[in-house]
């Protein structure tokens, strides 16, 4: 199979050229029937331990090799179960001091009915910076975890929550430069309306 077209990365380009992380997102169904979901929720998780294996911490970086190498030995190996190992407490410990940074990715629409969420993930980290990627699920809600929002288009409607911001930020802003194609909403009940 051909290597994803999108500079940089060298995923599997399964979906016209690119893979689950790059291709352009049609509906729900239609990806979801495609396997692009599934495929996507694996490679992010793959995603996010290449970034995390290019971080100058050696303590990070024998946490995530132990990790590795305990999950090889089971018999169906996932990057995805790998970050969500609940008997791995060092490297949970380790990731709640990580900001992620997700380039030029598109995310897709998720659905509560899903056997996967990516949000369990972002869950593990201190924050998540999103730069020049499309979002196609509607709201991010996530305690104690900082977020930006760079040069972003947000295809479906976005609820807006109460979001901490990532400190070294110089704008001090959660959204810059971003498009929003649908309505904006705040889900704070005292402030529940359209924006």
């Amino acid at each position: 199979m051909a290597q994803c077209t999108t500079d940089k990365c060298n995923l599997d380009g399964k979906y016209e050229d690119k893979c689950a992380l790059h291709c352009k997102k049609k509906d729900y169904q239609s990806d979801k029937l495609k396997g692009i979901l599934d495929d996507f929720y694996e490679e992010l998780a793959q995603y996010i331990y290449e970034e995390l294996s290019n971080v100058n911490n050696k303590k990070l970086q024998d946490a995530l090799l132990n990790a590795r190498e305990e999950h090889l030995k089971k018999s169906h190996f996932s990057y995805a179960s790998l970050l969500l190992d609940d008997g791995d407490e060092i490297l949970k410990e380790i990731l709640t001091d990580e900001i992620i940074f997700f380039g030029a990715i598109n995310f897709p629409e998720i659905k509560s009915r899903d056997t996967f969420s990516f949000f369990k993930i972002f869950q593990l980290f201190k924050g998540l910076h999103f730069d020049r990627s499309t979002i196609g699920f509607g709201s991010i809600n996530l305690n104690n975890v900082q977020i930006f929002f760079q040069d972003c288009t947000f295809e479906n409607d976005w609820s807006i929550h109460s979001y901490l911001i990532i400190e070294d930020v110089v704008s001090k802003t959660i959204f810059q430069n971003c498009i929003f194609k649908e309505r904006v909403s705040s889900a704070a009940k005292e402030h529940s309306r359209d924006i």
